[in-house]
């Protein structure tokens, strides 16, 4: 498992670089490189995955039931998607809206990623 924590702690820092470089203020490049970090060291305790420290580096793995959450919430995230599209595209043809800008497709993915989120922890606590 050291092997692990190395590589994500070097990943970690890396990022923070790169956001730092980018532009961001430098508590910013620190407060991105200590969060990656800390979801890195949370991965192997969080029970999302199983543990094979003989892996080295990338010792974390799904099993079966893991898999079939995630297909379940990713089917779950694409139908909020797609209704929520098709509502505004509903909304949009009785309104007699004939051009719409392109953040508004921010909301459908914004919509997707919740229901991807509550799908995933409801699932997993059931």
């Amino acid at each position: 498992m050291t092997s692990y924590y190395i590589s994500r702690v070097s990943i970690a820092v890396g990022m923070g670089a790169i956001a730092w470089m980018a532009g961001s203020p430098w508590w910013a490049g620190l407060a991105i490189a200590v969060a990656v970090g800390g979801l890195f060291l949370w991965a192997p305790h969080s029970g999302r995955y199983t543990v094979q420290p003989a892996k080295g580096a990338a010792p974390l793995r799904c099993d079966e039931r893991g898999r079939q959450i995630m297909l379940v919430a990713a089917r779950n995230a694409l139908l909020a998607s797609s209704l929520a599209l098709a509502g505004g595209m509903i909304y949009a043809a009785l309104a007699e809206i004939t051009t719409m800008p392109v953040s508004l497709l921010g909301l459908p993915l914004g919509i997707a990623t919740a229901s991807y989120i509550a799908s995933d922890l409801w699932l997993r606590h059931s």
